[in-house]
This record gives structure tokens, sequence and C-alpha cells, in this order.
């Protein structure tokens, strides 16, 4: 894939830490399923059931309402 192609990808890959797990996984979500979407599916993989999942960074909970894209979750093109 080309710099311009994973730039303009309507994918995006993540890799999310649980707080009751020692090792991250790695998710690749379209850029419009929404942070509850996301959240929901990563909640599954690590085994988590009920509530309301949701993804943050740092001290940062994320709007469960909004995409991944409209949250300003982008690709990030390696540099050459």
């Amino acid at each position: 894939m080309t710099q311009s192609e994973q730039h303009h990808s309507q994918e995006v890959t993540v890799e999310v830490f649980a707080p009751r797990q020692t090792e991250p996984k790695v998710f690749t979500w379209p850029l419009n399923w929404t942070v509850g979407e996301a959240a929901h599916q990563a909640a599954s993989e690590f085994k988590y059931q009920g509530g309301n999942p949701t993804l943050g960074h740092e001290n940062e909970t994320f709007d469960r309402n909004k995409t991944l894209q409209g949250f300003g979750v982008y690709p990030i093109v390696p540099k050459n």
C-alpha cells in the first residue's frame, strides 16, 4: 500500500490495552464505526461482559456515540 492509499484508508489499526489484562490486542476498525461499536468488539475479545465499554487515551474517555474519525482517530502514515 502506498502512503497515499494508506492516508486515505477507511480503516484504522489500533493497539488496545484493557485494565485487567497484561497483553494488549490489535484491532482494525472502519473509521465510520462509533467508539461504542469498537469498544464493544474490544471488550468481547478481552472477555468483558455487560456494561457500556468505551475507549480512551491517558485520562480522557471517548464519547461512545462519535465515530472514530469524528473523534480524531486517523491512520498514521509512516515516513519513508
